[in-house]
């Protein structure tokens, strides 16, 4: 089940980022000139796509604002591809509607807040990272990917995966899932409210699940 579950986010986030790019061609076909540093937001009619640069330690994060979707990177440069819109503060906006958001952060120590009602899958990529999602009421998939990671979800019925590394995973109120099996010891996982499973290695520790 575990390895299930990992390669199920790793194919979702794949297959929906490339959906994107072939319906929304690339970014600089509308905004100019990106970047090569920069967190690249774009949109189309299912999905909000955040795609962070490698080699930076990205700050990403994601608020509702009325009917659309605000992103910032304060770690790097934010920029605006098809679908979105640049602001002033250097923060990109985008229709909300019922769009699943898709984040890549990449490499390095990446922080990503994500506070919207809207589904989404969160890959934190390689390096010590922190997820918060508490304040997020629709359905979260959270990958910490390889490094020490802390994984917060919210109210959904979320699925986390902490992937190599010492991780701490916390699934708030909701059915979740949390699977912390990366064949070494030291993991935590923290079930919450709700009826929660949990996968784990000898030595890891598990809190508040249920199965």
């Amino acid at each position: 089940m575990a390895m299930s579950t990992r390669r199920g986010l790793q194919a979702a986030a794949a297959a929906a980022g490339a959906a994107l790019l072939v319906s929304t061609g690339p970014a600089s076909a509308a905004t100019g000139a990106v970047q090569a540093s920069a967190t690249v937001v774009q949109a189309n009619d299912a999905f909000i796509f955040v795609n962070a640069a490698a080699g930076e330690r990205n700050r990403i994060f994601i608020n509702p604002s009325g009917s659309t979707v605000t992103v910032i990177d304060t770690g790097a440069s934010t920029s605006a591809g098809v679908g979105c819109t640049p602001n002033s503060d250097g923060s990109v906006s985008c229709p909300a509607g019922t769009r699943t958001i898709l984040v890549v952060a990449g490499d390095q120590q990446d922080t990503i807040a994500q506070r919207t009602g809207l589904r989404a899958s969160l890959d934190a990529g390689p390096g010590n990272d922190t997820v918060y999602a508490q304040d997020a009421t629709g359905r979260q998939s959270i990958a910490g990917g390889e490094g020490r990671d802390t994984l917060l979800s919210g109210s959904g019925a979320d699925v986390l995966v902490g992937g190599p590394g010492v991780d701490l995973l916390s699934g708030g109120a909701g059915n979740d899932i949390l699977d912390n099996v990366d064949q070494a010891p030291g993991d935590s996982a923290q079930g919450g409210d709700g009826s929660d499973s949990c996968t784990s290695d000898s030595g890891d520790q598990e809190l508040g699940c249920e199965s």
